[in-house]
């Protein structure tokens, strides 16, 4: 199971965190690019071909990739961010957005992922446990 610091939303960790506020930005910049983060890598080293139970916002950038290169057999990912095209036929891949999450581009995420399920939201509900019902430790 995949769960790491990179899961949790970018706004929380530039407000408690502000000095790492520069890796997530080199992160996502890695992750929409396809290019491995720290995060890609430790997964790929330790945990290589074992399902991603869930992957939230900046983590499911990473999950993604990792299926699309074949070092996880599965994920389950929530609020993909906009513009990111999660590629089908690679393996059990689930998504799941809102339509009132900013991150995920509101229903125009949908261009993306047109497979993707569409929940409720709010316009600040984008951490997992308000709206996807998931919690992170």
């Amino acid at each position: 199971m995949f769960r790491s610091e990179e899961s949790r939303q970018v706004s929380v960790r530039v407000l408690r965190n502000w000095y790492l506020a520069p890796f997530d930005v080199i992160d996502i910049a890695l992750a929409y690019q396809s290019l491995p983060t720290g995060a890609f890598l430790r997964y790929a080293f330790y945990y290589s071909d074992a399902p991603i139970v869930m992957a939230h916002s900046l983590g499911s950038l990473d999950a993604t990739n990792l299926v699309g290169y074949g070092f996880a057999s599965s994920a389950h990912l929530f609020a993909v961010p906009f513009g990111m095209i999660v590629p089908s036929g690679f393996g059990d891949l689930t998504i799941e957005n809102s339509y009132g999450d900013l991150v995920n581009g509101f229903i125009l995420g949908k261009l993306f992922n047109p497979d993707a399920t569409y929940i409720p939201g709010s316009l600040l509900g984008h951490g997992a446990c308000a709206t996807y019902g998931q919690c992170t430790p």
